[in-house]
């Protein structure tokens, strides 16, 4: 369920890389790493947004928000 919800996220956030992900040679494993650590700055900033917190949010709260 997490994984199926990442990726939903990732091709949102990321369309030109959809076609990559399954369909090609190239070696994709450092973009999509890349696409995590922009994904978890994101969840930070929207803590920081909505919460008004310096920390992250444990995943439990993050669930119980919608941002998983």
């Amino acid at each position: 369920m997490y994984t199926l919800t990442t990726y939903q996220n990732l091709k949102e956030l990321f369309p030109e890389l959809n076609a990559q992900l399954f369909n090609s040679s190239h070696d994709y494993r450092k973009q999509v790493l890349d696409m995590m650590a922009k994904q978890e700055c994101k969840l930070h900033d929207l803590n920081e947004q909505f919460m008004g917190e310096k920390h992250e949010a444990s995943r439990e709260e993050a669930c119980i928000l919608g941002y998983n």
